[in-house]
């Protein structure tokens, strides 16, 4: 962020609220790592009488905010984020950290302030999404990136439900705003994307696919479902995000375990080295990734879809860095390939 960017968004503080921001010299020292100060100027900020640490970001398009909060941990002081543009999903976790931010459109300074700019359009929806909806949208989001427009039809041909769960799950995707409807000239009902919601917004109202967790040895797995239908799923599946790890994560959908003869089987509550990591999803894992344009099902190893993955993960607190890392990576190849402009 160039130092006159920087100097508006003092003059707005100035200029709203009477507050004056300024630099000042100081010698406390945090102790960071290196790759931290390669993307954040940190420096001493004073606004008002109050002394934050001014962590300034190099480039608006590589937020992390796994980062950000390293430096609240080394700081004694209070911290303050301050970027050209900051994306809702890390403004949502910057707030629920109590770390202040200024950017161009908010200006939200704990606890004693916080500035919305009232141009800007915000998406606010009453409603969750339904985690049993969450396929359907993830076959949009796979499939309409571009804002193709599809019907009923075309979802019968990829999901084993009813016509009337079909249309309940779109129902709830345009109550939230998702998606639009249209109709066109044989009065056919078409739906899309809704081209004014940001992807990270759409991210945002997702939920995690996982139902429970449990732990079970290999041999009793294969026993039961057989050698092909491993979808590796958690840390396993960062394989591909620079990530390798011993321990083994596969995914299926919860109603598989209702075949009884799952009852028969040993299971753990936690992970022992001849035991690998069975997570329970809401839906279908590999329902997902068939529908997926880039799909090989002749692959060595598969993996779970990879929006399904980062939601699985998102609330992951990991102390390994490699892992945070592996995950930021994953979050960024998914907006690379998925994302799109707001228009």
């Amino acid at each position: 962020m160039e130092t006159k960017d920087i100097s508006n968004l003092f003059d707005s503080l100035k200029a709203k609220f009477g507050l004056s921001a300024s630099y000042y010299s100081s010698t406390d020292e945090i102790k960071v790592l290196p790759i931290i100060r390669y993307e954040y100027d940190i420096k001493p900020l004073k606004i008002e009488l109050i002394e934050f640490i001014g962590l300034i970001s190099k480039n608006p398009e590589e937020e992390s905010f796994k980062r950000i909060k390293m430096v609240q941990e080394q700081s004694k002081k209070p911290i303050v984020y301050i970027s050209e543009k900051i994306s809702t999903p890390i403004k949502d976790q910057l707030i629920k950290a109590h770390i202040s931010f200024i950017s161009n459109d908010i200006i939200y300074l704990f606890p004693m302030l916080c500035f919305q700019d009232n141009k800007i359009k915000q998406h606010k929806s009453k409603k969750n999404l339904n985690v049993s909806a969450q396929p359907v949208l993830l076959y949009m989001l796979y499939n309409q990136k571009n804002y193709e427009s599809f019907d009923i039809d075309s979802l019968k041909s990829f999901f084993k439900q009813s016509t009337a769960t079909l249309y309940r799950h779109i129902n709830t995707l345009y109550n939230l705003g998702l998606i639009e409807s249209t109709e066109e000239f044989s009065k056919r009902k078409v739906f899309q994307l809704n081209k004014h919601i940001s992807f990270e917004e759409i991210l945002l109202q997702m939920r995690t696919p996982i139902k429970d967790i449990t732990f079970i040895k290999s041999e009793d797995y294969e026993r039961v479902i057989g050698k092909n239908y491993h979808l590796f799923a958690g840390e396993s599946a960062l394989h591909p995000y620079n990530l390798i790890v011993d321990k083994t994560t596969l995914a299926l959908s919860y109603l598989e375990m209702k075949n009884p003869l799952w009852d028969r089987l040993h299971y753990s509550a936690r992970y022992y080295e001849e035991y690998i990591e069975l997570q329970q999803w809401y839906y279908d894992p590999l329902e997902i990734v068939t529908f997926m344009p880039s799909y090989n099902t002749n692959a060595e190893e598969r993996y779970v879809d990879p929006i399904s993955l980062y939601l699985s993960l998102r609330e992951s607190n990991d102390d390994d860095m490699r892992v945070n890392d592996s995950i930021e990576a994953l979050l960024k190849s998914i907006k690379r390939e998925y994302g799109w402009n707001t228009i």
